[in-house]
């Protein structure tokens, strides 16, 4: 009986130390669980943070992508109005130049051969008071011009070739206003 009593409590012995060496490796496998589900935490954490900052980085290139689709789209506006203020300066240049011709043409007006004076000489399109000033005529291209510019130096940093279109179309506005060169078409 003793010697049974002695086995089952060597058998006993056993199984708690086999019972001790498994908690041991329990705890051991939690520790690390424990340890891997905080590093996983990091790691979702640093996920998060580099979608928040892509998502961040996305919304500042479409907001560049926007305001550089609206800066073009203002450019073109400006190059289309510069392009109808040409036009129109084009037909008022002509309307100026043949209002001149027609009053000078005009008998009785200082500039005919015949000498006569008139004070204000009459013609099929009015008296030579009724031409309006070459200033007058020539105030919308030399405004058209000043806005393509001031647009064309918004566009600089964003779109240069348009910008260099612009300014170039702003020059020769300027410029054809000013008389200082034929309006090229």
């Amino acid at each position: 009986l003793e010697d049974e009593l002695a086995s089952a409590q060597r058998v006993q012995s056993a199984s708690e130390v086999q019972l001790n060496a498994l908690g041991e490796s329990w705890l051991k496998v939690e520790e690390r669980g424990a340890a891997s589900r905080e590093e996983l935490r990091g790691e979702e954490s640093a996920l998060g943070k580099a979608r928040e900052e892509l998502s961040s980085e996305s919304e500042m290139l479409r907001k560049e992508l926007l305001e550089r689709n609206l800066q073009r789209e203002l450019v073109e506006c400006h190059i289309t109005r510069a392009v109808q203020e040409q036009a129109a300066y084009a037909a008022l240049k002509a309307e100026f130049a043949a209002r001149v011709a027609e009053v000078a043409q005009t008998p009785g007006s200082p500039s005919c051969a015949d000498g006569a004076d008139s004070p204000s000489p009459q013609g099929p399109l009015g008296s030579v008071a009724d031409v309006p000033a070459a200033s007058d005529l020539f105030a919308p291209a030399l405004s058209a011009a000043a806005s393509l510019t001031e647009a064309a130096s918004a566009l600089a940093a964003v779109d240069p070739p348009s910008a260099a279109k612009a300014s170039a179309l702003a020059a020769s506005l300027a410029e054809a206003a000013a008389g200082s060169m034929p309006l090229s078409p």
